[in-house]
């Protein structure tokens, strides 16, 4: 198990259900889903000073999910293993280097247990701390960057099957890449430019181009673009290409939003006041899509109303987002919910086991001091799809199946049910209903 990434309130002791109603188009000819999307109030768990941002793995190997957030205020990063139910236990923190600003969980010495890497933004390195299996860690070892590394990811970049680290790092711009050599340790890194002078603030790796090779991606905040070196599988890169990303992009997270296999990019811009769509053309370049006026310091992409389609998460100050996909590579407009206090990382993960993707917020604001847990409570209702025979279009040999169906012949009726008014029955009253559907009525 891994998951790495990134108005409610609470009244005494009690919790609260906050929800707002969207549509949103399931996968079939024509139907709809109307989901409600909700969550319980936020559950305050205390971490370290200024906790900043979040990756989410089973470090203990009971097959629940728990919590890693690294504290930029107290230079460590605290576990808080997870209890199945949604809740999380206290905190456990390990020393890592001088403000610390991204985390990511993968197993580096292939034992099978989870290992966490951390980019110290106020130094000139990561540190690595091998997981033993249990929730708990050795101590960090640190491996060299470029200076002030303020992202971190990783991926194979050479084929090996052993991850590999990728940094973003502010000064001098650059990106570093240190090999994994398998057993847990990394060769020296290995440096090259990017944005010339565009303060980067966060990577993102992805394949973009279809050849199976990952490929990097970084926003330029000063340079207002996004940077794309394409892999070339054996730990190498080529040279940089730029698309424009409006002004200041602070984050960027990849994921395929039209559903045509190719990983699409989402990069809060504006200070972190809109969040960009850049469509992938398939072969590493990409389209400018539209812009959602919403705030966007930390991003996630997961299926948040689970409908199958991809959805954004974007979190900013006390507030939290979600944009439904549409499949199209569109969003619908954001639904926002009140949540923690100068959140600056978000992850996505079930951590109660009821099929539903909770968030974790990091809340990184002076004097901040814990995370913040919401349990997803989204029900969707079932859509209508007045394609009842499944031939790809709505029209009058629907009507026909309906009728056929009614008459107690299903051969040409492929949904569940032939009581499409819901009374209980199957009978003419159906056959008018679909009519009225197949003629633009509501579902």
């Amino acid at each position: 198990m891994r998951l790495t990434t990134r108005s409610i309130g609470v009244i005494g002791n009690t919790r609260q259900t906050v929800l707002a109603t969207v549509i949103v188009t399931a996968v079939g000819a024509g139907a709809q889903a109307q989901c409600t999307l909700g969550f319980n109030s936020p559950a305050s768990h205390g971490a370290g000073g200024n906790p900043y941002a979040v990756a989410i793995d089973d470090f203990n190997r009971d097959g629940r999910w728990d919590v890693a957030v690294v504290n930029y205020g107290s230079n460590n990063v605290s576990i808080l293993l997870g209890n199945g139910d949604g809740s999380l236990q206290n905190a456990a923190s390990y020393a890592v280097g001088s403000t610390p600003q991204a985390v990511a969980a993968r197993d580096f010495n292939g034992d099978g247990r989870p290992d966490l890497v951390v980019s110290n933004s106020g130094a000139y390195h990561v540190s690595v701390l091998i997981g033993r299996g249990d929730g708990t860690f050795a101590p960090a070892v640190d491996y060299g960057t470029s200076p002030m590394p303020m992202d971190v990811e990783v991926a194979d970049f050479n084929g090996d099957q052993f991850p590999d680290l990728a940094t973003v790092n502010l000064n001098p711009p650059t990106v570093s890449i240190l090999l994994g050599a398998g057993d847990g340790t990394f060769l020296p890194a290995a440096s090259f430019a990017v944005g010339y002078w565009g303060q980067p603030r966060a990577l993102e790796l992805s394949d973009l181009n279809g050849d199976g090779r990952q490929d990097v991606t970084v926003v330029n905040m000063m340079n207002n673009s996004v940077s794309v070196f394409l892999g070339n599988g054996n730990g190498t890169f080529g040279g940089e290409t730029a698309f424009g990303a409006g002004a200041y992009p602070m984050c960027v997270e990849s994921g395929d939003l039209n559903n045509d296999g190719r990983p699409d990019l989402c990069v809060g811009t504006d200070g972190g006041a809109s969040l960009l769509v850049l469509t992938n053309n398939g072969d590493g370049t990409f389209a400018t899509g539209s812009n959602y006026a919403v705030g966007t310091a930390a991003l996630a992409m997961e299926d948040i109303d689970g409908d199958g389609d991809l959805d954004v998460c974007a979190v900013t100050g006390g507030t939290l987002s979600i944009l439904a996909g549409k499949a199209d590579g569109t969003l619908l407009p954001p639904v926002v919910f009140g949540a923690g206090h100068s959140a600056s990382g978000i992850g996505v993960a079930d951590l109660n086991a009821d099929g539903r993707r909770d968030v974790t917020l990091a809340n990184s604001g002076v004097n901040s001091n814990d995370v913040w847990v919401l349990l997803n409570t989204t029900t969707c209702a079932p859509g209508c799809d007045p394609d009842v025979n499944c031939d790809g279009a709505a029209n009058g040999f629907d009507i026909e199946a309906t009728e056929q169906a009614v008459n107690g012949d299903y051969s040409n009726f492929c949904q569940a049910t032939a009581d499409l008014n819901g009374d209980g029955a199957e009978n003419g009253f159906d056959i008018e209903t679909e009519e009225q559907r197949v003629n633009g009525g509501p579902c």
